[in-house]
């Protein structure tokens, strides 16, 4: 190699490791992306489904459910638990379920890698992602996951109804 190319082999070297990190990092935002809006729609289909056997003029001002065992409801929803097996190639995300909603990597211990995420810009726990996704429907999505009681994920879901009514009276004035 001359030395005018030794130095340029290095450059082409890095700038395609940098490439493979920016699309890496992308799929990673994307696949977090995808399973946000998944777990919205299950929330949205349960709100539903809870609002459906109550009378409208009865309806509180706040309705409140508790949605348990989230990550294998969510795996369920998306067609990635199937009678009880992972199966992997029912998604777009090109990284496991695990990885995305856990935001990190695994490790053989059980520990969570999480930095790798966090440089790709995956910052937030899964949770607060849904949260702001969902907030413009008037939904209050909270982690209320107690691991001395459980090993299951426990999310409280708070609907509410006053507001939604608002936003309804606003959207029929204005047209």
């Amino acid at each position: 190699m001359s030395l005018i190319e030794e130095p340029l082999g290095k450059f082409n070297n890095s700038t395609l490791t940098s490439n493979k990190w920016d699309r890496d990092s992308q799929k990673m935002k994307d696949n977090r992306e995808w399973l946000v809006n998944q777990a919205c729609h299950r929330i949205i289909s349960m709100c539903n489904k809870n609002l459906t056997n109550i009378n409208d003029e009865n309806l509180p001002e706040e309705f409140v459910f508790e949605w348990y065992n989230v990550k294998s409801d969510l795996m369920k929803s998306c067609g990635v638990l199937v009678n009880g097996k992972y199966v992997k190639n029912t998604t777009p995300m090109e990284y496991s379920f695990d990885t995305i909603f856990n935001g990190g990597f695994g490790s053989s211990s059980g520990e969570i890698d999480r930095s790798r995420l966090k440089k790709a810009g995956v910052v937030n726990p899964f949770v607060l992602d849904v949260k702001r996704s969902i907030a413009d429907k008037c939904i209050k999505v909270w982690d209320i996951t107690d691991k001395n009681i459980s090993n299951k994920n426990v999310w409280r879901i708070t609907i509410f109804v006053q507001e939604i009514r608002k936003v309804k009276e606003h959207i029929d004035i204005t047209l």
